[in-house]
């Protein structure tokens, strides 16, 4: 719930506040936490969840259709779940990025939350490069968020990068 909370914080003060759709990668707990945030802090009318393993995906779309009253379905690939989304909500367990940047629409708000190890990360360089930087500890994401560490190492961002 935490993780959660923290998402919809910055939500409430990073998302622009006519924000309607969201894109999530990852139908698990936090995945479900954080949309739930979401819908507190603006007024959701669509969601597109996508995960690799199927009948999770589909769950996730059951249980948080009728917990939250929205219109949530299942993506096909990644590329829908971020397409015409406002916000985008990582919270997967993967290790490599789980969308291109290049499909990202100007203005698009992303809690990105999976990345916990310096090696594994979720946004892509080009995400990261295109993004106003804000997390909630700088020490503990130099220390082992991979979607920050990775780009630094390639040279593609510094550590004054983050805005926040």
């Amino acid at each position: 719930m935490r993780t959660g909370a923290v998402g919809g914080v910055a939500t409430r003060y990073l998302a622009t506040k006519d924000s309607r759709t969201v894109g999530v990668f990852g139908a698990g707990i936090q995945g479900e936490t954080q949309l739930e945030a979401v819908a507190e802090e603006r007024s959701i009318e669509f969601v597109r969840v996508y995960d690799p393993v199927e009948q999770r995906k589909i769950q996730y779309c059951k249980d948080m259709s009728g917990k939250l009253g929205l219109d949530v379905r299942a993506a096909s690939d990644p590329i829908h779940a971020v397409r015409g989304s406002d916000i985008i909500i990582c919270a997967s367990t993967a290790r490599t990025p789980v969308f291109k940047g290049e499909w990202l629409d100007p203005g698009v708000h992303i809690n990105a939350i999976g990345s916990y190890t310096p090696d594994a990360r979720e946004l892509d360089t080009v995400t990261i490069r295109r993004s106003k930087i804000v997390v909630d500890s700088r020490e503990a994401a130099l220390k082992e968020a991979g979607d920050l560490i990775i780009p630094i190492g390639e040279r593609a961002i510094s550590s004054q990068d983050i805005w926040a």
